[in-house]
């Protein structure tokens, strides 16, 4: 009865050290993943949307895969557009094409418009860069099973700040 035990307990751990092993392991390739603009499709004006393409980099020595990458762009607390991809597993020191759809919030972006308007005629300053705040996701899934996202803070407040990765060792 003790044997038996001890491979039961011996098999609990084995299986959690390989859960555990391969958290670590997608959690630090995710966490270094970097992004870059590689351009835009057609803008469609009645939806609010257009095309992009975004180039992914993998600059970890293990592969990294991920069911989606996701940037949601905020002012004043109010969405005001989000962009999607689609994952897909790159392999290690390699970058991939990404292909996903920005979406702008029609009615934040109009009080957006009318907010910078009434500044200009009032004298103020429009330039509100401080109100626009932004998030990054990145979705996957440990061992292809257990849900898993990280996500980050993107600091837009700069002038030419964009919230794609400064850094892309992929070139």
């Amino acid at each position: 009865m003790a044997a038996r035990t001890a491979v039961i307990v011996a098999a609990i751990l084995g299986i959690s050290a390989i859960f555990i092993t391969a958290f670590a392991v997608n959690a630090y390739a995710a966490g270094n993943m970097q992004f870059r603009a590689a351009g835009g499709r057609d803008f469609d004006l009645a939806t609010l949307s257009s095309g992009m393409v975004v180039e992914a980099c993998n600059p970890t020595s293990v592969p990294v895969s991920f069911d989606q990458y996701r940037i949601d762009v905020y002012y004043r607390g109010d969405e005001l557009a989000t962009m999607s991809l689609a994952g897909k597993t790159i392999m290690p020191n390699s970058s991939e094409r990404l292909t996903g759809i920005v979406d702008i919030n029609g009615s934040t972006t109009g009080g957006l418009f009318a907010q910078a308007m009434a500044d200009a005629f009032s004298g103020r300053d429009p330039d509100e860069r401080s109100q626009i705040t932004a998030k990054s996701t990145l979705s996957s899934r440990v061992l292809g099973i257990i849900p898993v996202s990280d996500t980050k803070d993107i600091d837009l407040s700069a002038e030419g700040q964009t919230p794609f990765s400064e850094e892309y060792s992929c070139d």
